[in-house]
């Protein structure tokens, strides 16, 4: 999942590899970053945070939960200034359509049971400091 805020505006995706295309399928080539307005110099309207951050949050319950229908393959674009939502669906550059699996949750659970596995065993075993 990722999202994406920038002065009056926000977009949120889910770029999921093995479940339909991915970030790079969207954005094929990184913009040159001396291109990119920052968010010192460009600013962020606060509520853009507050609707990208809600947005964000409601596809990762339903990417846990395995309900609706999550935006892979599919970025929303939100403009404060005008109030507006609007979809943009897009393909992988060998013209695959989003097509989640069935077992969409069965793969999350599995990723996640082994970042957790992992975490917990480098925090047991003291190579990793949390605090």
């Amino acid at each position: 999942m990722w999202g994406a805020i920038l002065q009056y505006s926000g977009q949120v995706g889910v770029a999921w590899t093995d479940h339909g295309p991915t970030y790079r399928d969207l954005f094929p080539t990184p913009p040159d970053p001396a291109s990119v307005v920052n968010c010192a110099d460009g600013g962020v309207l606060t509520g853009v945070c507050a609707a990208i951050g809600a947005i964000m949050g409601s596809e990762t319950i339903m990417l846990i939960t395995g309900i609706g229908r999550p935006l892979i393959g599919r970025v929303t674009v939100y403009d404060a200034l005008d109030g507006t939502f609007r979809e943009v669906e897009y393909v992988s550059a060998s013209g695959r359509h989003c097509d989640p699996a069935p077992d969409l949750m069965r793969s999350f659970v599995h990723s996640y049971l082994l970042f957790s596995r992992t975490f917990n065993a480098l925090v047991s075993d003291a190579r990793l400091n949390v605090s």
